[in-house]
């Protein structure tokens, strides 16, 4: 049995795992990311759709509340300007997006 979920309830299903710690905005973020790779399953034929898990999810990606939260983390950042934290991020692959204070990324 499969359920579809809306956008605002895969939303508010994340928010309600507390340990994870979003953000309404950070998993507004995630959500919209998950929707645009099943679009692109879609369009390039797989179709295949994601499964929900607040807990999976949580683990493949994180919401870094400020960028020096995401420095302690990351500390061969910390003499880094915030452009070239960003840039970072994006090279490797890991910016999710960005939150009005910090970002969201996938986990290495």
């Amino acid at each position: 049995m499969k359920q579809t979920l809306s956008t605002n309830q895969a939303v508010g299903l994340l928010i309600e795992y507390k340990a994870a710690g979003w953000t309404r905005e950070g998993a507004e973020i995630i959500v919209q990311h998950l929707e645009e790779i099943e679009r692109d399953w879609r369009e390039h034929g797989s179709g295949e759709e994601i499964e929900f898990d607040a807990v999976c999810i949580s683990c493949d990606y994180h919401e870094y509340k400020s960028l020096e939260d995401l420095v302690g983390d990351y500390p061969e950042l910390a003499e880094k300007k915030e452009k070239e934290i960003l840039d970072w991020l994006q090279d490797e692959g890991m910016l999710i997006g960005q939150t009005s204070e910090g970002v969201v990324v996938r986990n290495q």
